[in-house]
């Protein structure tokens, strides 16, 4: 956060228009830029669900209320492409995301550079239509269409396109196992990786984290286990991984005699408080 936004007259209205205190409303304000640079580094936070957006800036009342403050103190703009964005999200971004973006050829999304491109779109296919007719009356094809620019959040340092891949696999595993996509089951399995080695042994041999996490849902799934809610799937999937840890082996070996005490590498249930609630 840079120096003198605690006290900047938008900060106190912020916390004038959701009636607390204005170090609250700091800390809504950290959480929505810390957030933006993990899940939407280019600044479309609309990307993200209103309830998912309150839960990663920690405020517990009603997420339509805060959006709606965060537009009104003009913290977030409104956009008719991307929902919502971070009003100057170049000026708050940390040197990390703008390398991000940088080595990615992506740029920083405000109002001004959307709306300026849809005017330069429409003003394109005004033209095309005056010169999609050759002179002898054959329409001319339209051209292809540029691809979209990949905006999903850039993978943890050391990951390869591999544990990309099974990272997204055991996302879609996690739905599978709660029987719904509650919006923040992503954002819980995520953190709940982060406390576990990037490779883990199994059978003498190292493997990926999100490898292992990929056959403990797939474990989880085909034993029909009861998950309807994303704390007590993650903690399910978590039981199965640490035991796998334990025992260095794939979830469905447990060797009874070794099986020992879960491993408590990180408190499970503060990890998930946030991401869980509500679901």
């Amino acid at each position: 956060m840079k120096r003198g936004t605690p006290n900047h007259p938008k900060v106190k209205r912020l916390a004038r228009v959701l009636e607390i205190p204005r170090g609250y409303a700091v800390g809504i304000l950290e959480g929505l830029w810390h957030c933006t640079a993990r899940y939407a580094p280019q600044g479309n936070i609309g990307k993200l669900e209103d309830d998912e957006i309150a839960d990663e800036c920690g405020y517990e009342g009603d997420p339509a209320t805060l959006i709606a403050a965060l537009i009104e103190c003009r913290w977030l703009d409104t956009c008719e492409t991307s929902r919502l964005l971070v009003h100057d999200w170049k000026d708050h971004a940390e040197s990390a995301t703008k390398k991000y973006l940088k080595d990615n050829n992506l740029r920083f999304l405000d109002v001004k550079a959307v709306e300026s491109k849809q005017v330069e779109t429409c003003a394109h296919k005004s033209k095309q239509v005056a010169t999609d007719v050759d002179k002898l009356g054959h329409t001319r094809p339209e051209p292809e269409p540029e691809p979209e620019p990949d905006t999903r959040p850039e993978p943890s340092v050391g990951e390869t396109d591999d544990s990309t891949d099974r990272r997204r696999t055991s996302f879609a595993s996690l739905h599978r196992l709660i029987g719904h996509d509650p919006g923040t089951a992503d954002i819980a399995l995520e953190r709940y990786a982060e406390g576990i080695p990037d490779s883990v042994s199994v059978h003498g041999n190292q493997h990926d984290r999100w490898e292992l996490i990929d056959r403990a849902l797939s474990h989880a799934i085909e034993s029909g286990a009861d998950c309807q809610t994303v704390r007590g799937a993650v903690k399910y999937t978590a039981a199965i991984v640490e035991r796998c840890i334990t025992n260095e082996c794939w979830p469905g070996e447990f060797p009874d005699a070794r099986a020992g005490p879960r491993k408590n590498s990180h408190d499970l249930d503060a990890l998930l408080k946030a991401s869980s609630k509500g679901t």
